[in-house]
């Protein structure tokens, strides 16, 4: 891995992925009400865009060891919980949650308590001494699949609700899952 190495490929994908998390919780402020449908698309496509981007710049990184640098290990982690937080923060403002608020809730409250939980272990105990757990790309993956669901419901049909609950479901799974592969070593050990 490359110490002091900022502009490679993966890193760029990374810097957009964090400022396609920006762009989502600037609109989550600003939307207007009249235009609820373009605006649940435009957050869609543009999330289907940060999601591909982690997958590229992941894929790269493995791919080519000229590309592999100490930021990216730090920042595309980061990159992903951003963009997971901004898209929630944007399907509840969104109020797609609307029919299953309370279990919707719950879920996301249990992804985000773990994405921000992992990242203060992380940087309380040393990036370089909290491998990723196995699963920990899957459960990414599977996230990013319940909040597309969710973003794109207004063009799937009306059980499209069913299946981004059930896939949002799962993805609490894997998420607590993998937050206890994180955070079991430091529990066992005392």
């Amino acid at each position: 891995m490359k110490k002091d190495v900022y502009l490679t490929v993966p890193n760029i994908l990374t810097a957009i992925r964090l400022g396609i998390a920006v762009y989502i919780f600037y609109t989550v402020f600003v939307w207007k009400e009249d235009d609820l449908k373009l605006w649940q698309l435009t957050i869609a496509v543009v999330a289907t865009i940060a999601f591909a981007t982690d997958f590229l710049d992941g894929l790269i990184a493995k791919t080519w060891e000229s590309q592999r640098s100490r930021i990216g290990a730090t920042w595309d982690p980061i990159a992903d919980k951003m963009a997971v937080i901004a898209f929630v923060a944007y399907v509840y403002a969104a109020g797609v949650f609307d029919p299953y608020i309370e279990i919707c809730l719950l879920f996301v409250g249990l992804i985000v308590l773990r994405e921000i939980s992992i990242s203060l272990l992380r940087w309380y105990v040393g990036h370089d001494r909290i491998p990723v757990v196995e699963g920990g790309r899957i459960k990414t993956a599977v996230q990013m699949a319940a909040l597309l669901l969710f973003g794109f419901l207004p063009i799937l049909p009306a059980w499209g609700i069913y299946v981004a609950v059930a896939v949002l479901g799962y993805a609490t799974y894997l998420t607590v899952k993998s937050g206890w592969g994180y955070f079991r070593p430091f529990v066992l050990d005392t």
